[in-house]
């Protein structure tokens, strides 16, 4: 559903952009890649902790982010002290569609 929403946002925005997966030398993979910039990990969880965070930090350390985000059921928006945010589903989508993701 997430791919499939960010395909869909960059044909219809005409963005400019590649959406990839991300595996690091430590073999660490993130979902989404947009560009180069944007790290998007998703998560089926309905609560999200600092242990769901274990392979973005670990890709932290390897390439420099312009935003890390887990997108998960979890309804309640966070930024941890990591850098990393945390978005509902639904409020990832709103951001997409309002440009304000990427």
């Amino acid at each position: 559903m997430i791919a499939q929403e960010l395909r869909a946002y960059i044909a219809y925005a005409q963005k400019r952009c590649s959406l990839n997966y991300w595996r690091s030398t430590q073999q660490h993979e993130a979902d989404f890649v947009v560009g180069d910039k944007v790290l998007i990990e998703v998560k089926a969880s309905s609560k999200v902790s600092e242990r769901d965070h274990r392979r973005l930090k670990a890709l932290k350390e390897e390439h420099t982010w312009k935003r890390m985000i887990l997108v998960s059921f979890d309804p309640q928006p966070l930024k941890f002290a990591s850098g990393i945010e945390h978005l509902f589903w639904e409020d990832f989508f709103k951001q997409l569609w309002a440009g304000d993701v990427f």
